[in-house]
């Protein structure tokens, strides 16, 4: 606790002239497509590019206008799913990216930029420039305990979900280190939690799959699941439940 509190105090420093480049260029990308969306709007008052409702009105109720047969054609079909509890067609990344992709619609391609750039803006670069004003570095909260499987947490920004890129820029460059002649240094260490469970209780299976360099979560899915190595590693919809599962399985 005594070292997150030197490092909550020390913070990290923030490019100022670069943050304020970031907040001038997605501004300029969320006024353009902005611009580009509103037309497809019919409804009353301005399209709202961040309202569920109003997506889906365009997209799956009032269509979009097709030049090749002159009619409003609406973007339902396979790839396409309902909330089952609401029941209004889904407007999340994954459907957009599957309608962009089977009906080449310009529409969704143009609202997912600009839902790249609004996050970078509004979830960031906004963020970040208020929380530091004062001194010119970030004081985020670390928190030991803030997680169920026990790993640190943050807030005031929550620096362990910071993207490395966002709508084509680069949204970690904005903190550099205190003197020219420093870097900074991103250490990952693979399944670390995994190893110091190991160490607790030593099992001879697990301390041999680790040796031989094998994925710890296809590992936990081959044995739970008795499917082969080879095709877990294929599998990635089946590894990802997994992983909530070993962790309670912990």
């Amino acid at each position: 606790s005594r070292s997150l509190g030197r490092m909550e105090y020390k913070g990290m420093r923030v490019d100022k002239p670069y943050l304020e480049f970031l907040e001038t260029e997605l501004s300029k990308v969320v006024a353009q497509k902005e611009g580009i969306l509103q037309p497809y709007w019919r409804g009353a008052g301005e399209f709202n590019p961040n309202s569920t409702q109003h997506v889906g009105k365009v997209l799956f109720v009032d269509g979009i206008y097709d030049e090749a047969t002159g009619k409003f054609v609406d973007r339902q079909g396979p790839w396409v799913e309902r909330n089952k509890k609401s029941e209004q067609w889904k407007t999340d990344k994954k459907t957009l990216r599957a309608i962009a992709e089977k009906t080449g619609c310009k529409f969704t391609s143009n609202l997912l930029e600009y839902r790249s750039a609004h996050k970078a803006l509004s979830g960031f670069v906004h963020d970040i420039k208020i929380l530091s004003e004062y001194d010119g570095y970030l004081h985020t909260n670390f928190h030991l305990h803030g997680t169920s499987t026990g790993r640190l947490s943050s807030n005031n920004l929550n620096m362990q979900n910071l993207p490395p890129w966002l709508a084509g820029f680069n949204i970690k460059k904005i903190f550099v280190p205190d003197d020219d002649d420093e870097v900074i240094v991103n250490l990952d260490y693979k399944g670390a939690e995994i190893r110091v469970f190991t160490a607790y209780a030593p099992d001879p299976q697990l301390i041999e799959a680790l040796n031989n360099g094998l994925d710890v979560h296809s590992w936990f899915t081959q044995e739970i699941f008795g499917i082969p190595y080879e095709e877990v590693e294929r599998l990635k919809e089946t590894d990802k439940k997994m992983k909530a599962l070993r962790t309670t399985v912990k």
